[in-house]
C-alpha cells in the first residue's frame, strides 16, 4: 500500500465531511495521536512509581476539543491528556476515527487497526472506527472476521468515485453523528 494513495484518500474525503466543522462545531485532523492506554510503572531506585501514557495515531479524526480551563476540577496530573510536545491545555475526544487503505492490505495490518479501535473504544465507548479502503481485493469477510472492533467500513476493489465519499459522507458519517447528538452524548461532554 502506498503512502501516497492514503494521502489522496485523506485529501478527497476532507472536503466531504468539511460542512460538519460548522454545524457540529468540531474539529477534523488528519494525522492526530489519540489517548489509549496508561500503565503504572516502578521507578528505579527510588521506591515510587510514575503514569506513563500512550498515543495512538490515527489517519483521520472527527472531534472535539475539550479545554481544560473550563473543567470544575484541575489535578496536576491533567496536562498528560495534551498531545505530547503540545502546549495547549486540550483533551481531544474522538468522535469518528478513520482508517484509510489504498491497495494491498495484509491481515496483519487489519488486526493492528483492529487493536487500535478496541483500545479506542474502551476508553471512548462513544467514538466510531471507521475502516475505509479502497483498491483493495480483501473481501468484506475477511474485514468482518479480522476487524471486529471497526464500527463500520467501506471497501472497494477499486478506487474510490466521487460517488462512494458521497455515500461515505451520507450513509456512515451523517448518521453516526446525527446519532451522537440526538443521544445528548456531545453535549454532556460539553458540560463536564
Amino acid at each position: 500500500m502506498a503512502k501516497g494513495d492514503e494521502t489522496k484518500l485523506e485529501k478527497k474525503l476532507i472536503p466531504v465531511i468539511d460542512s460538519y466543522k460548522k454545524i457540529y462545531d468540531l474539529l477534523i485532523e488528519s494525522k492526530i495521536k489519540i489517548f489509549t492506554d496508561v500503565t503504572c510503572l516502578p521507578v528505579k531506585g527510588k521506591g515510587n512509581f510514575k503514569l506513563s501514557f500512550a498515543f495512538s495515531q490515527v489517519d483521520l479524526a472527527i472531534y472535539k476539543e475539550l479545554n481544560f480551563n473550563s473543567l470544575k476540577e484541575i489535578t496536576k496530573d491533567i496536562k498528560f491528556f495534551g498531545y505530547p510536545k503540545q502546549s495547549k491545555n486540550t483533551f481531544n475526544i474522538p468522535l469518528i476515527c478513520f482508517e484509510l487503505k489504498s491497495g494491498n492490505i495484509t491481515s496483519d495490518a487489519i488486526r493492528a487497526r483492529n487493536h487500535i479501535a478496541n483500545q479506542i473504544k474502551n476508553i471512548y465507548p462513544f467514538a466510531y472506527y471507521v475502516f475505509l479502503a479502497e483498491n483493495t481485493r480483501k473481501k468484506d469477510t475477511t474485514v468482518y472476521r479480522q476487524g471486529k472492533h471497526f464500527t463500520h467500513f467501506y471497501i472497494s476493489t477499486q478506487k474510490f468515485e466521487d460517488n462512494d465519499y458521497n455515500n461515505i459522507k451520507d450513509n456512515i458519517v451523517t448518521p453516526l453523528l446525527n446519532n451522537l447528538y440526538s443521544n445528548e452524548l456531545i453535549n454532556k461532554i460539553e458540560k463536564i
